[in-house]
């Protein structure tokens, strides 16, 4: 789907679809979560992720429906520009109560240093 009519979708169902869209434009949702070849991870988030798109990005992640690599799921995240403590928490979450360790690849410099500051259970890759 490449264009919406605002007229037609409602502001939340909009918000929705967009997060899940590699190339959509605007500010909302500062985030997107996107499928990405295996070989970069199993799902690919980009924008921003804070306390704005606290309650979109988990149900983001379960509609991405990401698959395991090598037993882990891995976040690729060298599109994301920030990422607060809660959203680190998140994607550590969603791959927990899925069974499978999380992977983060590629994080913005305040993902690693939440990483590193909370003692999060977590792979952090380059």
């Amino acid at each position: 789907m490449r264009a919406f009519d605002r007229r037609v979708i409602a502001e939340p169902a909009l918000t929705r679809l967009a997060s899940m869209h590699p190339r959509a434009t605007g500010e909302h949702p500062p985030f997107r979560v996107f499928a990405c070849p295996p070989s970069r991870g199993s799902v690919a988030l980009s924008g921003e992720l804070d306390m704005t798109s606290s309650d979109l990005l988990p149900e983001a992640l379960d509609r991405a429906g990401a698959e395991p690599v090598d037993g882990a799921l891995v976040f690729d995240l060298t599109g994301l520009r920030f990422s607060d403590h809660r959203s680190v928490l998140a994607l550590v979450d969603h791959a927990q109560r899925r069974g499978h360790p999380a992977v983060l690849r590629g994080p913005p410099r305040t993902a690693r240093q939440l990483v590193r500051l909370m003692g999060v259970d977590v792979r952090v890759e380059p």
